[in-house]
């Protein structure tokens, strides 16, 4: 069998062909490469968790669904960054519905910051803080503490955006988000654990189905008390819990503004201690019960 050769005009169609080929994908690559890294088989666009036309009742129903089934949690794999602070520090989290709430952020000198509130008070200790106190309060004598110091969170609002406390459909309406089609706003007036009212806004992305932000306003002047934004939402292996792990806190009154990266969270933990919810004791940081002006023995 001979070996069978190709005509030049073959040859050169061919080349022509291939150098045609050659400056196409040189001429595409910045934009087509680009595509193709970002391209994942799996990325497929999902239909919106919640339609556009969906009621409040089966909005708080989709909601609730994943609340009702999430007693508490937490997590040790924290980072904590605040306005003003250069570095992030580590920290550990744990929530527990109704008011258990505690966060210990530290850095390689120690523990910075405690806050924390269990059924009876509220606490925070900052080490860095010119007044040397673990200062605290009741709940309800939170507006009276005000008066003496900003309190730099709200337990019964925390409790709110950390997801375990289910919703009231008594008391909510929905309207639409002025700003987004794809979003829906969850309104309630609400009296928060001092008797103070408040104006509360939880924002729903329909597509997601989760409360992206959360909006705390004085009912009278419209000044915002505190505000949440939610993201970076994980499903919990075991439970099927969804749990946003990016939250940026903010409270104006306190100039507080932190943002918590939180890494693996466990459910519904058993075990947690009973020190977890007790108000700090530290030598060097007398207790100063805040609405009374102060120091005090706490038991």
């Amino acid at each position: 069998m001979g070996i069978r050769t190709i005509p030049n005009s073959s040859m050169t169609t061919l080349s022509r062909d291939w150098l045609l080929r050659l400056m196409l994908i040189v001429c595409l690559c910045p934009l087509g490469c680009a595509k193709l890294r970002n391209w994942s088989p799996y990325s497929k666009t999902q239909a919106a968790v919640l339609s556009p036309d969906v009621t409040k009742a089966e909005i708080i129903q989709h909601l609730n669904s994943n609340t009702e089934r999430l007693v508490g949690w937490r997590s040790t794999d924290v980072r904590v960054s605040a306005k003003g602070v250069p570095a992030s520090l580590s920290a550990t989290i744990a929530v527990n519905s109704p008011r258990g709430f505690r966060l210990v952020a530290g850095s390689p000198f120690g523990d910075e910051a405690d806050l924390g509130s269990n059924d009876e008070r509220l606490w925070f200790w900052f080490r860095r803080s010119p007044h040397k106190h673990v200062f605290t309060c009741k709940h309800e004598e939170l507006s009276a503490a005000q008066q003496q110091l900003p309190i730099p969170f709200r337990p019964d609002w925390m409790m709110d955006v950390l997801g375990v406390i289910p919703l009231d459909p008594s008391s909510i309406s929905m309207q639409p988000d002025p700003s987004d089609a794809g979003l829906l706003q969850l309104i309630s007036n609400v009296e928060l654990s001092d008797g103070k009212p408040a104006v509360r806004i939880m924002t729903v992305d329909l597509k997601k189905g989760h409360i992206i932000a959360h909006q705390l306003y004085e009912p009278s002047s419209g000044a915002l008390i505190a505000e949440a934004y939610l993201n970076d939402f994980r499903r919990d292996d075991k439970l099927g819990v969804i749990l946003a792990h990016s939250i940026q806190l903010r409270w104006p009154e306190a100039e507080l503004d932190m943002k918590l990266k939180i890494g693996d969270i466990e459910v519904n933990p058993p075990g947690v201690p009973d020190s977890t919810w007790q108000l700090p004791r530290m030598a060097e940081y007398p207790v100063f019960e805040l609405a009374a002006g102060e120091r005090t023995a706490i038991r």
